[in-house]
């Protein structure tokens, strides 16, 4: 089975799943061996190495002082002085150099993550299906606050774990050295069995933060009645509530970890860094379980968007190329229909001359049976006909019979419940456009707001959905006048009796499945032939 085709799976656990979901993260954070993130990584390291040796000198400092007091040798006094100095301001440049690359390996990673994230969807219009199909919670949220939760504390997490194991087998082989076997073997012991207590307790704090950011996620997104925003608002205060009293437990832990390290230095340098080294890393337990939570969330998804997609691609039948279709049999005839003459009287050359039996087929819809997803709401039923360029179409039909529905399943937006709709021209700035009822404001200069999603008016063929019912007939009438001198092809959903002039054909539902597809001959009233 496709990878893509799979449903997600919504664990939320410190487990098998998240490294699976994290490593197909990882490369999406380091898209090659040669890319900025890896250099900026092993720069990073690089310091983390010289961070180390600066540490080791300085720890001998304290010991060489002793010497310098006890012998009262003034001049190596000042000489060591000096040298500690040096080595301060070192390690003060390296750790501010440190926070400095780990930083912009942050807005790296998010920039990668979120690219990648948005590229998946935009696609298909998969933004529409994951927001009303989809079985996911917030997927805004997850683009935007948990990507980048994930990357900020992966960028300050990810020098520490690398280095960790080199650190503590150089130092277990200095104490080895030193005190013998028991030592290291003390040490050891120590961290085993802290890591497995943190990691019995890091699975319920990893499930605590993935349903924290999603009731973050409702309580931003929730309804703004005062009601459902505080019901939001106590449901998401009881997870945190969890969430801390877990986090509790693991502090706790973390801290008599950190102690009873300090019992076991024995004094000794060596051991004590030997002990630090594993303190550090289970001091990570509490932001690895935040990065693990955000891993997961993020992680589904990507895999609730592949799978859109490979359902959407199943689903609809896009052609990408203009067709031309000889099979005259099934058109119907227009050799009787208005044409719309220009704001002169006359009509256009295009218009004239233009062969609309072998015309361009925009859309072409076969024994189509739809209506509201997972609804079971019929609307209409064994639907077929086509739209070529130059034929204007209205869709009519009482309120509810399916007029707006059927424009979402022209446009990709609901599924069919059978039969099949194929695009000939594809949907986007450079073939169909789809004008909704409810406008839609973006950033950008009033020319934008007023073409968008266009970036340039190059469409072949609109689909409108009520788009005059807010104006008088004088400017609805400009309009699609206007429409016709730009060679713009239309397809109307409207109740005016004045549209019938501006289209040739005419879709009628009856909102009890029946439907009718007919020349329009006068302006009259409709003669309605169920199907």
């Amino acid at each position: 089975m496709d990878e893509n085709k799979q449903k997600p799976k919504f664990s939320k656990r410190f487990d098998l799943l998240f490294f699976k979901r994290f490593l197909k993260l990882i490369k999406l954070m380091f898209p090659s061996w040669m890319s900025v993130q890896c250099l900026m990584c092993v720069f990073l390291l690089c310091l983390g190495l010289l961070e180390q040796f600066v540490i080791y000198n300085i720890g001998q400092i304290p010991s060489k002082y002793y010497l310098v007091f006890g012998n009262g040798d003034s001049d190596g006094f000042k000489d060591l002085t000096v040298k500690a100095l040096l080595l301060i301001i070192a390690e003060a440049f390296i750790k501010s150099s440190s926070k400095y690359v780990s930083s912009m390996l942050y807005i790296t990673w998010r920039g990668s993550v979120t690219t990648t994230v948005h590229q998946e969807y935009f696609t298909d219009i998969l933004y529409y299906d994951i927001n009303t199909q989809g079985r996911i919670d917030n997927p805004d949220q997850r683009i935007t606050q948990d990507v980048d939760k994930l990357s900020s504390t992966f960028s300050q997490i990810f020098s520490p774990i690398i280095l960790s194991p080199f650190i503590i087998g150089y130092y277990t082989y200095h104490c080895f050295k030193t005190t013998g076997y028991l030592g290291p073997v003390g040490v050891l012991v120590f961290f085993l069995v802290s890591t497995i207590i943190n990691k019995l307790l890091m699975s319920p704090v990893v499930t605590l933060v993935f349903k924290r950011e999603r009731r973050e996620g409702d309580f931003r997104g929730g309804a703004i009645e005062l009601s459902k925003t505080d019901k939001h608002l106590q449901k998401l205060l009881i997870v945190q509530r969890k969430q801390v009293l877990r986090e509790y437990a693991l502090n706790f832990a973390v801290s008599l970890f950190d102690y009873i390290g300090s019992i076991l230095s024995y004094n000794s340098f060596m051991i004590m860094y030997l002990v630090h080294s594993f303190t550090t890393l289970i001091d990570l337990a509490v932001q690895v379980a935040t990065m693990a939570g955000t891993a997961h969330r993020v992680g589904e998804l990507l895999e609730e968007l592949g799978y859109l997609k490979s359902e959407r691609r199943t689903t609809y039948n896009f052609v990408e190329t203009w067709l031309q279709d000889n099979d005259v049999q099934e058109m119907i005839s227009f050799t009787d229909m208005n044409v719309l003459p220009d704001r002169n009287g006359q009509v256009s050359d295009a218009a004239e001359s233009h062969d609309y039996t072998s015309g361009e087929r925009v859309i072409s819809v076969d024994n189509v049976k739809y209506g509201p997803p997972k609804s079971g709401q019929i609307l209409c039923k064994n639907l077929t006909f086509h739209m070529q360029l130059g034929v204007n179409v209205l869709i009519t039909g009482e309120s509810g019979s399916g007029k707006s529905s059927l424009l979402r399943v022209l446009c990709g937006l609901w599924p069919t419940i059978t039969g099949t709709v194929s695009h000939h021209i594809p949907l986007g700035t450079q073939g169909v456009f789809y004008l909704p009822q409810k406008p839609y404001f973006t950033d950008g200069s009033l020319r934008q707001q007023i073409i968008y999603p266009l970036n340039e008016l190059d469409s072949h063929y609109s689909v409108l959905d009520e788009a005059t019912s807010q104006v008088g007939i004088n400017a609805e009438d400009k309009l699609y006048r206007l429409c016709q001198e730009l060679g713009i092809t239309v397809l109307s959903v409207g109740h005016r009796k004045s549209l019938r002039q501006y289209h040739e054909m005419e879709l009628h539902l009856d909102g009890k499945g029946g439907w009718s597809f007919q020349p329009i001959r006068d302006l009259g009233d409709l003669d309605v032939k169920n199907r």
